[in-house]
């Protein structure tokens, strides 16, 4: 894991085996994940927060974070909603 923070997601069959596993990164911030969702085609989205780190900046604020992937694990999408006025 290369980032300050990431989110490691595993999916695993009803045996308990590995089906794939993905590993959310940026290597300038951090991401916590809140909550997971099935989607009805088969993928996920992916809840929490980012928090964007800017060398000049004494705080970071986290803005929402929301990931999307397809039924195979792989990132449809990613947005990043900043906290109003930060």
């Amino acid at each position: 894991m290369n980032g300050l923070e990431d989110i490691y997601i595993i999916k695993v069959n009803s045996k308990g085996n590995l089906v794939w596993e993905r590993q959310i990164e940026n290597i300038d911030s951090k991401e916590r994940a809140h909550s997971i969702k099935n989607m009805p085609d088969g993928g996920y989205i992916i809840i929490g927060n980012k928090w964007e780190f800017i060398a000049e900046a004494e705080d970071s604020y986290p803005g929402l974070y929301l990931v999307r992937l397809d039924s195979s694990g792989k990132k449809v999408f990613e947005k990043v909603i900043s906290a109003a006025g930060k």
